[in-house]
């Protein structure tokens, strides 16, 4: 059922007030606003990016898959979704994840979510990082580097020349690529500004058509065809640069995370399905409620982590969602989301010197030890 104009006027201005409080760090009270209106893989995903920034990765994990339910080609869904399960040490999960990101991102090197409301660009050699090292922390570590490796052929910015030191250093220590914070999907800003349709047109007609190759009455005749004959035909007539060996040759096969679709694509595929309309007209919103609310709870109670996962602390406002996981050894952030966060006190490079000057004095101190001994015994002796 289509919604009408004052429905669709409401939910912009909820949107609207959610992103007011999300913007002056009111976390909660966006998410109840973001409730109200969350029967759309966008809003979810908003949901699921706010609980991940409040260290609530669980539920946020939850957000997200809602959100493939309702849009199975939303990438940066998935994406997200591993870096929470990374976050909470379920590994094999993110691999998964990233693996089924690699998989909708359909053969480009990269996806430019900007025209739809989220300021971000999804990159292939960054899905294959993070892959790689969920291979590393799962004691593959051949495997991993492989794909740190095909990520290095694939850098499109100067942030991602953190994949050539994370080669260099074997992968130790390293964290995963992720969405900056404070970016979610935010409506159309002329959509905001012009909330009430105006009819300048009055009522539409029919016409009918007068070409005589039309083989039916209307316009379902030659145009119909034309159209039947592209889709069948599905050329790949892409550009060159902007097709990713990564995304299509190395997605594996028989690795899927719990929630994938049972209708996605075939993984040894030789054509790429075609780019998803926008988000149909949604069902009367009580009905939509009751079914995305069954669908939660039946994900809910998959959702659990292995054995001795243990969970990050809650984040600080303002501070990247990585940050802070491992208690043994502080993981290295990547430049691309450390540019969207306050500025560290040292680089990567000082924190690895001032690790290597604390071994060597270490090591020092251990060798200069038996001759302190052996002072204090003589002394002992001529007293």
């Amino acid at each position: 059922m289509r919604r009408s104009t004052a429905e669709r006027y409401q939910e912009i201005e909820t949107w609207v007030a959610a992103l007011a409080h999300y913007d002056n760090n009111e976390f909660e009270e966006s998410l109840q606003a973001f409730d109200v209106i969350s029967d759309t893989s966008k809003i979810l995903f908003n949901c699921g990016v706010i609980r991940a920034t409040l260290g609530e990765h669980e539920r946020a994990v939850e957000c997200y898959q809602r959100a493939v339910v309702l849009d199975q080609y939303l990438a940066v869904a998935y994406f997200q979704q591993g870096v929470s399960n990374f976050l909470m040490g379920d590994f094999e999960e993110a691999l998964a994840n990233f693996n089924d990101t690699l998989l909708y991102l359909r053969g480009n090197n990269n996806i430019d979510y900007d025209q739809l409301g989220l300021k971000f660009k999804l990159y292939s050699c960054e899905v294959l990082f993070n892959r790689g090292l969920c291979y590393v922390y799962l004691q593959q570590k051949d495997t991993g580097m492989v794909d740190l490796s095909y990520a290095a052929k694939e850098k499109a910015t100067p942030d991602h020349d953190v994949i050539d030191e994370a080669i260099r250093e074997q992968a130790e220590g390293y964290t995963v690529f992720s969405i900056p914070v404070g970016v979610v999907y935010r409506p159309n800003e002329a959509k905001v500004k012009n909330l009430r349709t105006r009819d300048y047109l009055g009522k539409a007609r029919l016409v009918a058509a007068a070409d005589h190759g039309n083989t039916s009455t209307g316009f379902a005749g030659v145009d119909k065809r034309r159209h039947l004959e592209i889709l069948h035909s599905a050329i790949d007539d892409r550009p060159v640069e902007k097709l990713s060996y990564a995304a299509t040759n190395l997605v594996r096969p028989g690795l899927s995370s719990r929630t994938r679709q049972q209708s996605e694509p075939p993984i040894n595929r030789n054509l790429f399905p075609p780019t998803p309309p926008p988000e149909a007209d949604r069902p009367v919103r009580a009905a939509k409620r009751a079914s995305v609310d069954s669908s939660h709870a039946s994900v809910a109670a998959a959702q659990s982590l292995r054995n001795g996962a243990f969970k990050p602390p809650k984040l600080d406002l303002g501070i990247a969602a990585f940050e802070g996981v491992s208690p043994e050894k502080p993981r290295i952030a990547t430049v691309r989301s450390a540019s969207e966060r306050p500025r560290a006190s040292r680089g990567y490079s000082n924190s690895s010197a001032r690790s290597r000057d604390t071994a060597t004095s270490h090591r020092r101190s251990v060798r200069e030890a038996p001759s302190q001994r052996a002072e204090v015994d003589d002394e002992n002796e001529h007293a």
